[in-house]
């Protein structure tokens, strides 16, 4: 299970018993790192997208959070 955390924060769970499996989280520049918000995270395939307020889309591998 995928979930957006407050500051723009991705975190993957186990759906049987709610463990964290990775959390990312983009670094953003000083001048924008009080503003991390985003709404929504989607998937294709393998693959965990979201936007960032620096604007970059970011696809993460959805089983070990590597950057693709």
């Amino acid at each position: 299970m995928y979930l957006m955390a407050p500051g723009a924060v991705i975190l993957a769970l186990d759906a049987t018993n709610g463990s964290l499996l990775w959390e990312y989280q983009r670094k953003l520049p000083a001048n924008q790192a009080g503003q991390a918000r985003s709404k929504t995270i989607g998937m294709w395939q393998d693959m965990v997208y979201t936007t960032t307020t620096d604007s970059f889309l970011v696809a993460l591998d959805a089983k070990t959070s590597e950057m693709r």
